[in-house]
């Protein structure tokens, strides 16, 4: 996502819950072309491309829009089918160890308790 989005629009995802709130096809949290990271290589080639005019700045700018349109179409792709959508697999982070014995009250009562809720409530859909 850092690499075609601003990055004050990412400044405040921190969890797992604001990552899913992104909007990814919101355009105005898009960078400019110019500022889309294709790579290290890619940016090493497109600067000698450049420099000994076998390709154009048109050409240049079409590259980073068609890189920019596949990143943002991996990321759509990857959100929509990311455990991280549902909320027993954001919450599951609560049986990680460092994080239990760094707030034992807050990882018990909040994100187990809504685990154990979802577990049960999707036992009686079944």
């Amino acid at each position: 996502m850092a690499r075609y989005m601003k990055p004050e629009a990412l400044k405040d995802v921190t969890t797992a819950q604001k990552l899913v709130c992104v909007d990814v096809t919101n355009q105005s949290l898009e960078s400019n072309y110019k500022k889309v990271e294709v790579g290290f290589k890619s940016e090493r080639l497109l600067k000698d491309l450049l420099a000994t005019k076998q390709i154009s700045e048109k050409r240049e700018m079409e590259f980073r829009q068609e890189g920019k349109s596949f990143l943002k179409v991996l990321v759509q792709r990857l959100m929509k089918k990311s455990p991280l959508q549902y909320t027993l697999a954001r919450n599951m982070n609560c049986l990680d160890p460092r994080k239990m014995a760094k707030g034992k009250e807050a990882c018990i009562y909040t994100e187990f308790e809504t685990m154990l809720t979802n577990t049960s409530r999707s036992e009686t859909h079944q």
